[in-house]
């Protein structure tokens, strides 16, 4: 059994890590499977998204609660939005008195592109925060898209307007 187990041929077989000189099929196998997912990562796109959200927390209204009647906004005016992954679009509310609601809709460029027709968001008395409602540009579109918020009434708006870039 001793010798068995100090033998050099058998005993490296089974070692892995850095004490490892040779590396068993199915230990190569996993790298290469590893590299493979890794290597299909598509990092502009994670890095987009990163920015998308990195302007929108920097673009967002002061949400504290405040007393005053209800705007509303985007909040962000801009967004990059990689095809065939869905993102989050927020609205915030700043003014806490009465109720809020208001409708969100594709103004300009396609529907199918943005995979979005219309949302409706809504806040009840003394609410404040963002609200959020999804888009879901199917793969491979294409596109700017504008989306219009439109409050109900009792609600003024902010920033009404904001662009998705669909890539």
């Amino acid at each position: 059994m001793f010798e068995k187990a100090n033998d050099p041929a058998n005993a490296s077989r089974n070692m892995t890590g850095a004490g490892a000189t040779v590396m068993s099929e199915g230990r190569k196998n996993v790298e290469d499977r590893t590299i493979e997912r890794i290597d299909s990562i598509d990092v502009d796109s994670v890095y987009s998204g990163i920015e998308a959200d990195a302007a929108a927390r920097a673009h967002r209204p002061d949400i504290a609660v405040q007393a005053g009647a209800p705007v509303l906004s985007f909040a962000a005016p801009y967004m990059a939005i990689p095809a065939g992954q869905p993102r989050a679009i927020g609205i915030a509310r700043t003014g806490s008195r009465g109720s809020a609601a208001a409708t969100v809709r594709v103004v300009e460029g396609s529907v199918d592109e943005a995979g979005f027709y219309q949302a409706q968001v809504e806040w009840g008395d003394g609410e404040t925060g963002v609200r959020n409602f999804r888009v879901d540009p199917p793969a491979g579109a294409t596109g700017r898209v504008v989306l219009e918020l439109t409050p109900a009434a009792g609600a003024g708006g902010g920033n009404t307007i904001m662009t998705l870039d669909i890539q």
